[in-house]
């Protein structure tokens, strides 16, 4: 557990370099198919919500929530009254909506904010227990709705906020995963996801409009968000600081899972479809996008315009698309350029490459790949600087599995990069040496 905790300060530590080496490592070129747009802040942006195509809003630390009228050219804050990190943040339609916002660093003190007139006032109602830590909220009409959080805290209003129960559910093993997202398909199914890092990743089924909930364990890592692509197809993401992105889907409502582990470095903290085919997955603390334009069947990455840390990403249909992120980061997407990525071959349908094991390391870690039909493979070793440490693979392999083995006694402590190329693909595996 230490390790792990050792392992998320470096990783962010290092954020600065990773921006610098990232562009010396570019997997593809993304600024084009996303045009940046002011924000009018710096503050992180955690996340999205448009209720059509013109007006949106975007929530972050400091109490921030900003609105667009205008589709994103113009964005203006406006007056929340709290200095809480608004987590999460949902409208009904363009003038009823609600956000949660709590303190992590100091006393919770959960606050709701809810507005009738597309937040040109948001009122607070503040929770009888203000020790709650609260990352969703979701209604379903203007009187019904839920927030969760931290240690698995799920409250149901049927007031439309001002009065709050606690609700008991699922009493499992799962009881006190933390609540990360809460999503209706409608007014009497819906899903909700979550976990606890290095334990579990834990997703609900809601049923009985939500008065009904049953827990799946399917994951070692927490999830983070939920897409209803229809009734049947859910998708879900979420994933580690070590062993990076997952992806879960259901092709049958959510009875059964599919596992999909894409060990690109990275946690999917949202995932939103452009069309049925193709949707976009932010990499939280890493500047990539994991990318599918078959339904899931295969992923590639592109790097985020601007090698900008973005944390949400929402289409509203197919033309009109927006992420946000660290710094006050906010991009449209360039619906001029629609087909430009459809074209692009979807990388891993004929081998798998894995993080390396163990991260952080001392002083060995290896990287497994399999192939599945003959290929050239080249694996290379830098450092955060982007100086060659060493070159473990250079050749023509035949189809099986490999195993590379990366020997770092010799070495520093620090954050090594692998940079493998297996024909026109490439992928990026960060190493924590730890001495």
């Amino acid at each position: 557990m230490i390790l792990n905790k050792i392992n998320i300060y470096l990783f962010l530590l290092i954020l600065n370099f990773s921006y610098f080496f990232s562009g010396f490592l570019n997997t593809g070129v993304c600024d084009n198919l996303w045009n940046i747009q002011s924000s009018n802040t710096t503050h992180i942006l955690n996340r999205l919500f448009f209720s059509d195509t013109l007006n949106g809003w975007a929530t972050g630390d400091s109490g921030i929530i900003i609105h667009t009228t205008n589709g994103g050219l113009n964005w203006n804050m406006q007056t929340t009254n709290t200095l809480n990190f608004v987590y999460d943040i949902r409208f009904l339609n363009s003038n009823t909506g609600w956000a949660v916002a709590s303190d992590i660093f100091n006393y919770p003190d959960p606050v709701l904010l809810k507005t009738t007139n597309g937040g040109l006032s948001w009122v607070s109602h503040a929770f009888a227990d203000t020790t709650l830590l609260l990352f969703t909220v979701c209604f379903i009409n203007e009187l019904t709705g839920w927030v969760g959080g931290y240690h698995g805290s799920v409250l149901k209003t049927t007031d439309g906020g001002s009065g709050w129960i606690l609700q008991s559910y699922d009493t499992s093993q799962y009881r006190y995963n933390s609540i990360n997202r809460i999503k209706f398909y409608n007014g009497s199914r819906g899903s909700a996801c979550g976990g606890t890092i290095d334990l579990a990743g834990i997703i609900w089924n809601l049923t009985n409009s939500g008065n009904n909930w049953f827990a799946q364990g399917v994951a070692a890592e927490p999830l983070y968000d939920i897409y209803y692509l229809d009734s049947n197809n859910i998708f879900l993401t979420g994933g580690d600081f070590e062993f990076g992105l997952t992806v879960f889907n259901s092709t049958n409502s959510g009875v059964t899972w599919n596992f999909n582990p894409l060990y690109y470095f990275g946690v999917g903290k949202a995932i939103s479809f452009r069309t049925h085919y193709e949707a976009w997955i932010p990499l939280y603390f890493s500047p990539f996008f994991a990318v599918t334009t078959n339904n899931g069947n295969n992923w590639f990455e592109l790097q985020t315009p601007d090698n900008s840390t973005l944390n949400d990403v929402f289409f509203v249909d197919s033309l009109h698309g927006w992420a946000a992120g660290n710094g006050g980061a906010l991009y449209k997407y360039n619906n001029s350029l629609i087909g430009i990525i459809e074209n692009r071959k979807p990388a891993g349908s004929w081998f798998t490459i894995s993080s390396n094991y163990p991260n952080p390391f001392n002083s060995s870690t290896e990287i497994t790949v399999r192939i599945f039909k003959q290929a050239f493979v080249k694996m290379t070793v830098y450092d955060c600087l982007g100086n060659e440490i060493e070159i473990l693979a250079n050749g023509i392999y035949n189809t099986g599995s490999y195993k590379f083995l990366f020997d770092g006694s010799r070495l520093s402590s620090g954050i090594y990069f692998c940079k493998t190329e297996i024909n026109n693909n490439r992928y990026i595996n960060k190493m924590v040496l730890i001495k």
